[in-house]
């Protein structure tokens, strides 16, 4: 059996309909079940994936609020936008509040829009973890990066509040002299992931702009039913995980099999579940360089 989870939408929103971070709020929930098992088949045919067995629909209900989001932003004479595109990709709409977002997160975008970068474009990551620190990864051109390097109140100014990467390499932010430098990628305590049937907690380390799950009460969904379907398929001794990221799967499922072997492109996120496991005192994963 194949599961496809999702987190159903949130309604009462003032863009519904309009914005492409949900563009199915306005779609009946069993139609969504149609449309996303018509599109997991279709992704199996495309990569010619043999799949017999049924596709089923794993519902997380509220997720109880998202603690990460991308958002894009854009300068013009006539002012700035910091938002999500439209359905069509086309135009960018001003996000001023998004009932997916914990109010911790909401809060920040809020911030974050009346003290915009005084850059042309960027992608904007921002992150709430556990704690309740915030992060913030700007990805720009290279020009733009340099800019805000050079003019500091901005960067100087968010340095006080969250921990900021900037750039493809997500390097982090340091003050230099009366100046500031970009420095290696400082993996933090951004997520964590979890053992929903034993209670069982474990942090995970990633830098700002690296991947987690969207929210704390889904991931806990996702799980609970992977460790589910691990005893049906008999406990071999060797598991294979394929982009394992941080870890979010691959320490609950570590402590439920004999070994794993956990395979990821990122070198940072290999970084990362690295120390998560050695925290974890985890001896049965072997991380794939």
């Amino acid at each position: 059996m194949l599961h496809r989870f999702f987190t159903k939408k949130y309604s009462h929103c003032p863009l519904e309909g309009k914005c492409s971070g949900c563009e199915w709020i306005l779609t009946p929930l069993s139609k969504q079940h149609t449309l996303l098992k018509k599109e997991m088949a279709e992704l199996l045919e495309e990569y010619t994936i043999t799949w017999g067995a049924t596709i089923s629909i794993t519902d997380c209900g509220n997720s109880g609020g998202r603690i990460v989001t991308d958002l894009s932003y854009q300068q013009s004479p006539s002012g700035h936008i910091l938002g999500f595109y439209d359905i069509d990709r086309e135009q960018l709409l001003s996000i001023q509040e998004c009932p997916a977002l914990i109010p911790e997160l909401q809060q920040f975008v809020s911030e974050l829009d009346s003290y915009p970068p005084p850059i042309s474009r960027a992608s904007i990551r921002l992150r709430v973890n556990p704690h309740g620190q915030l992060g913030m990864w700007v990805d720009a051109s290279n020009l733009d990066i340099r800019t805000l390097l050079n003019e500091k109140r901005w960067l100087k100014h968010w340095m006080q509040h969250a921990h900021v990467e900037m750039g493809q390499k997500r390097k982090h932010v340091q003050p230099l002299g009366d100046g500031l430098s970009l420095e290696s990628p400082r993996p933090r305590h951004w997520f964590s992931t979890f053992d929903p049937i034993e209670q069982t907690e474990f942090p995970l380390w990633s830098v700002v702009g690296g991947f987690s799950q969207p929210s704390v009460k889904g991931t806990k969904v996702l799980l609970s039913k992977v460790l589910q379907l691990i005893p049906k398929y008999g406990l071999h001794n060797k598991w294979l995980e394929f982009g394992s990221g941080s870890g979010t799967f691959t320490l609950p499922i570590s402590k439920k099999v004999p070994s794993i072997i956990a395979t990821e492109t990122s070198k940072l996120a290999r970084e990362g579940l690295v120390s998560a496991a050695r925290l974890a005192h985890s001896s049965t994963i072997t991380v794939s360089q």
